[in-house]
């Protein structure tokens, strides 16, 4: 008998009951060896009193009750209880469960990055640029700190620091860049 964790068993679980929901539903068929006979296709009317078990040679649909339980072949006499060797083929399963690539949701941005860029800016109006080797009292660690208060007070929360260093420098490029055109 197989062992899976318990992620595992929940996804093989969910995915069993995707599958059985689809080949009762006709949407997708299934052959299978009844106990006596050839292999045939299992009727989509029978699969929502099928379970299906992982057995020493593999994976058998049995006739199961409400707990999920294996019910015995001689309770129901000359029915059709179990099927073993149960197979879907490929084309089957891609054809109802095509793949498609995961929708990517847009990021949501968390900070308006825009009025802190605009913000640091005035801070640099105001306060000259950063240049260590004219004034060492005003570095970008400075810039950064304040731009700390200012997150907490415009927004009630702090962005990491590796965020408010990036935008600082953003910022820094853009004033430089409107110091440039005049």
């Amino acid at each position: 008998m197989a062992r899976h964790g318990r992620l595992e068993t929940f996804a093989l679980i969910k995915g069993e009951k995707l599958l059985v929901g689809e080949l009762a539903s006709k949407n997708c068929i299934a052959l299978g060896v009844p106990r006596e006979g050839p292999p045939e296709q299992i009727p989509a009317n029978e699969w929502p009193y099928f379970a299906i078990f992982d057995g020493d040679s593999g994976l058998f649909v049995q006739l199961a009750n409400n707990d999920g339980n294996e019910v015995i072949d001689e309770m129901f006499g000359r029915h059709k209880t179990r099927y073993e060797d149960v197979r879907v083929s490929r084309a089957e399963l891609v054809k109802t469960f095509p793949a498609t690539p995961p929708k990517k949701k847009p990021r949501k941005t968390h900070y308006d990055w825009p009025a802190f860029i605009e913000e640091a800016i005035r801070q640099l109006e105001d306060e000259g640029n950063i240049d260590p080797g004219s004034d060492p009292d005003w570095i970008q660690a400075d810039l950064e700190r304040r731009m700390l208060v200012w997150c907490e007070a415009t927004w009630g929360k702090e962005p990491s620091e590796s965020g408010i260093r990036m935008k600082v420098s953003d910022a820094l490029s853009i004033f430089h860049e409107r110091l440039k055109a005049g």
